[in-house]
């Protein structure tokens, strides 16, 4: 998805990802938002472009622009992830990796620090280890109605995806019912 963006990037703007770096280190604000404002104010980029320019770009480590780089941080992030007090929760995302890698050739899997999303296309569920005592299987769902058991996504931005998250805390709550609206999810993510 990073390369897909860095890719366009030119043919968008009008300008590589690097020149747009440089333009910020020389003459850019210093705060984020007051650099996204900038972005979209002087050179008229679009709010999301200006926003990952402005957030992401200048902070990211060549792992999560470079894509060997990234490929070989991957596994790390799971492993930070899934370390300490949460280690217990890695069995329950090795199942949950596994269902959702089964239902689709087109299943990609993008570790970052704090989340694992699974795209198909784009994004349709992810992984969050939220707390010592569980992980949260979040899924996309858009307005479908779905029974109590699916909890509105808490804390949600304005451009997440995620609508529903379902707190799993152990093996025996990976049951017909999750996998059912992880296929649900994952129809909708065409």
């Amino acid at each position: 998805m990073v390369q897909r963006f860095i890719a366009t990037l030119p043919a968008r703007t009008g300008r590589p990802l690097t020149e747009w770096l440089e333009l910020l280190r020389t003459t850019g604000p210093a705060d984020s938002r007051a650099r996204r404002d900038w972005l979209r104010r002087t050179h008229h980029l679009d709010a999301g472009t200006a926003r990952w320019i402005a957030e992401h770009a200048p902070g990211r480590q060549p792992a999560e622009i470079d894509p060997e780089a990234y490929l070989e941080a991957a596994p790390l992030y799971v492993g930070a992830m899934f370390s300490g007090t949460k280690a217990r929760l890695r069995p329950l995302y090795d199942t949950l990796l596994d269902l959702a890698l089964g239902l689709g050739d087109d299943v990609r899997v993008c570790p970052a620090r704090d989340r694992v999303p699974f795209y198909r296309g784009r994004v349709f569920a992810q992984v969050v280890p939220a707390a010592r005592t569980h992980l949260d299987l979040g899924l996309v769902l858009g307005t479908t109605r779905t029974p109590k058991r699916l909890l509105p996504a808490h804390g949600r931005k304005r451009d997440d995806p995620i609508t529903h998250r379902l707190p799993i805390a152990r093996p025996e709550e990976i049951d017909a019912d999750l996998r059912r609206w992880l296929r649900i999810a994952y129809e909708l993510g065409r």
